[in-house]
């Protein structure tokens, strides 16, 4: 009967993590909603200034940014998506630097490059 219990609970959270991994769709308003991912930093968590800041910005944006000069669309464009059964990968230059699993995105060690000092 345990085994049987043990099954069932390994089944439920595979078809868990299965329905809630993420797609490329998903990362790509990921990387619109925390733009510091494009300059090689982690996305920090939204805190309320953030919030207010963002919807700052959305009032003063005329959309003129173009997608040639656009940051997030280059990053986006240098990125290629590994999905799998019950995580996807996100690579940049073939390295692995976000992971998605459960509807969240897992920076890699390698997702921020080291800044070094030319002082």
């Amino acid at each position: 009967m345990k085994s049987l219990l043990f099954i069932v609970l390994a089944l439920a959270l595979a078809a868990a993590l299965f329905f809630t991994r993420p797609t490329s769709e998903d990362f790509k308003a990921y990387v619109t909603a925390h733009p510091e991912i494009t300059r090689g930093e982690t996305a920090k968590g939204d805190s309320v200034a953030d919030r207010l800041a963002h919807q700052m910005k959305s009032f003063a944006d005329t959309g003129s940014i173009t997608a040639a000069i656009d940051p997030v669309n280059s990053y986006l464009s240098q990125c290629t998506f590994d999905n799998y059964w019950l995580w996807t990968n996100v690579k940049k230059n073939g390295q692995t630097v976000y992971t998605g699993v459960l509807g969240h995105w897992f920076a890699k060690n390698g997702a921020v490059p080291a800044t070094t000092s030319t002082t």
